[in-house]
């Protein structure tokens, strides 16, 4: 599946909310006013690097060749980014995602529901005060939605899992009949759509 440009899921936004995007502008890219800077502020000391990430989550980071990517389609050809500002880029992107994430987390708990879904990262945006990035990433769903709708390829493979789990069924499988099996169907939807888009990219 190709992905939209981001000018065009920019300007669909746009449409959708017409508040979008109010912050840029020639205003926008003036730096802020620190010479008011007082008291606490003033003194304290902000850390110069991060403590290090629990054993659990080390290497839990996006593949750094990937973010380079993404932040080289925002450069001009003869653009360069050096190491550390694509580590720094790593580190931020990395714990967004967790942020988001854990907001979402919630949500589920709350409602009970074991599978985090679209609607629950667009949930997450708005609550944590992303709503310029909700309106995109809304655009981007409902696209990417119509687009596994119209995939016949996709709707084959879903209807063969679906028959293969019927049969486990009929062999006995409890876990299946009583519906257990429905929240795997929904990850192994999540990695064939990963699979194809990176067969498309190839």
């Amino acid at each position: 599946m190709a992905m939209p440009s981001a000018g065009t899921l920019e300007s669909e936004a746009r449409a959708m909310a017409p508040g979008f995007g109010s912050g840029t502008g020639a205003g926008a890219s003036a730096s802020p006013d620190t010479s008011k800077t007082e008291g606490l502020e003033a003194t304290r000391g902000w850390p110069t690097s991060l403590p290090p990430l629990p054993p659990h989550m080390a290497g839990a980071d996006l593949p750094i060749a990937n973010i380079s990517r993404i932040m080289k389609r925002a450069l001009p050809e003869n653009g360069k980014i050096a190491k550390n500002a694509k580590e720094c880029m790593q580190e931020c992107v990395s714990e967004l995602i967790s942020f988001i994430t854990s907001e979402a987390s919630d949500r589920c708990g709350s409602e009970k529901r074991k599978t985090i879904n679209g609607d629950d990262i667009l949930y997450s945006l708005r609550v944590l005060g992303f709503d310029n990035y909700e309106q995109v990433l809304k655009v981007y769903l409902s696209r990417y939605r119509q687009a596994q709708e119209e995939n016949p390829r996709q709707r084959r493979r879903r209807a063969s899992k679906r028959r293969s789990s019927n049969e486990g069924a009929g062999e006995g499988d409890l876990s299946t009949m009583d519906g257990a099996g429905t929240e795997n169907d929904v990850h192994d939807d999540d990695d064939d759509n990963l699979s194809d888009d990176a067969e498309e990219d190839e």
